[in-house]
Order: structure tokens, then sequence, then C-alpha cells
């Protein structure tokens, strides 16, 4: 079986690399339940889908996030949510695409909406004490991202009326960028300007406020590896119970302690921790 949840088994049977200095792409991408790994590229991860199985589709993508502090490093590449199309990610032509073809011996297009998570993993400079969170990325999403950069542009050009020289009306502002689609693969590209001698891209970055940082938040503990899942209503809640007590052993869930956390803008999650 492949999910999120036998991800989150896999890394309990490994908790003594999570808690040593090695990079953590440097010995997951070897783990049999990972589909395929992309260097320098949004997801990081992608994990095996079990063909047959409409409750538990796996072909999770994970994203990794390491930093020598207790806040969670700055999402360069994308802007965090809680899904995303693989087709916006990879082509028919990508190694990743073949990759994920040879390992599944199915067209990964067959399911075109994944799930999103991240392993965040926070520590003090010295790299010790690492707190560990597989986290979903409704976490972070608490406004879609599209709202996000259109909202954040707005206040760009909010900004740059206000230097004018020559008065201009703002009320423009939000109708007018109301109309456009403002997708973030938008941004990636770099764009070619007449005359200019170098080529422009527009970098869109995020960074977690006090509300996303989940390495801060309470029952988040040193030393400590944790799922992180939504649990907006009780079956929500049943269904995690029971997916992580599958992927576990009696030992591994024994160890585990689960506890409500309640995100400051998004609701209730529920954690599963363990020590490392």
């Amino acid at each position: 079986m492949y999910s999120i949840y036998h991800f989150f088994a896999s890394l309990l049977r490994n908790k003594t690399q999570l808690n040593a200095s090695v990079p953590l792409t440097d010995w997951l991408k070897d783990l049999p339940i990972v589909g395929c790994t992309q260097k320098g590229r949004f997801p990081d991860l992608v994990l095996r889908r079990n063909r047959d199985d409409q409750d538990l589709p796996g072909g999770e993508f994970i994203e990794l996030k390491e930093s020598d502090s207790y806040v969670v490093s700055s999402f360069n590449s994308t802007v965090p949510t809680g899904e995303k199309a693989i087709a916006e990610w990879f082509s028919p032509h990508s190694p990743a695409y073949r990759t994920l073809f040879q390992r599944d011996q199915a067209d990964p297009f067959a399911l075109p909406i994944r799930q999103v998570y991240y392993l965040v993993r926070g520590r003090t400079r010295q790299k010790i004490n690492p707190r560990l969170c597989l986290v979903h990325g409704s976490f972070f999403e608490t406004i879609p991202a599209q709202e996000l950069i259109r909202q954040a542009f707005a206040q760009l050009l909010l900004e740059a009326t206000q230097r004018a020289e020559t008065p201009i009306d703002a009320l423009w502002i939000e109708p007018w960028l109301e109309t456009l689609a403002l997708r973030q693969s938008d941004f990636s590209q770099v764009r070619h300007i007449d005359r200019a001698s170098v080529k422009a891209r527009i970098r869109v970055m995020s960074e977690v406020n006090g509300a996303g940082n989940i390495l801060q938040y309470p029952g988040i503990e040193d030393n400590s590896l944790s799922l992180v899942v939504p649990a907006h209503d009780n079956a929500q809640l049943q269904q995690h119970f029971m997916w992580v007590r599958a992927a576990s052993n009696d030992s591994e869930w024994a160890a585990l302690k689960t506890f409500t956390l309640h995100h400051q803008r998004n609701g209730a999650f529920v954690v599963f921790q363990t020590p490392v």
C-alpha cells in the first residue's frame, strides 16, 4: 500500500535518520514508497499510487523544508496549497513522468489532482533538538493561492500609485485585478523584452507568519515527529485514525500520542506524534 499514512509509517521505522544531520532528501529518495524525486523543482517527492483503491489512491506530492531554527523555511518554488494538479508540474516527456509510469505501471495523469504535504524539519543552529512535522498543505493555505497573489499585487500597485507624481485613481486596481486569472506558473516563465540585453522573471515567494508556523504551535515538541492533518469533522478525524492505525505496526501505534491542534485561522488539525 502507498499513501501519506504509509510514508509516515516509513518515517517511524527510520527515526534515527531523522535525528541525523544528513539532508532529508539524501535517504528519503531511496524509500520504496517513493515514485520519483525531483531535484530543485516542486515537488521533491511523489509517492507511488494504489491504482485500484478509490478511498486511498496514494500519489501524494511532498515538499521538503529544512531550517536551522524553529521557523518554517520560505516557499521559493510554489505558494503552498492543499492540493495541486499534476498537469501543472509534469509533462509526458519529463524524466519524472517516465519514472512514475515505470513505478506505477499506469498513466500518472489518471489521478489528476494530488494532495500536497510538507515534511518540515526545524532545529537549532547546532543541528540538535529537531522538530519534524509531516503537515498537509491546507495548514498554510488559509486563502486560495490565486487570491493571495492577487491581493499581494493589489498592495504593490496601490503603493506605486501613492508614489506617483501625478495623482492616480487607485479605485480601479481591485476590480481590474479580479478580471485577471493570475496563476503562479505565469510568473515562473522567463520574459523576453524588446531591446533588453537580459531576460526578466518575476518570482513569487512566500513565508509563514505566526499563524502558519507549525514548528511553534503548542504541543510540537523538541525531538519529535508529527503527522498533522485536517480534522474539521468527526468523519475526517476517524478516517485519519483508521489509516494511521492500518499503516503502522502495534509497537509504532502504541508509541504515538494524539491530540487536536487548533489552527489560528483554519480550524482543527489532528496530530499523531512520536519521539525521535
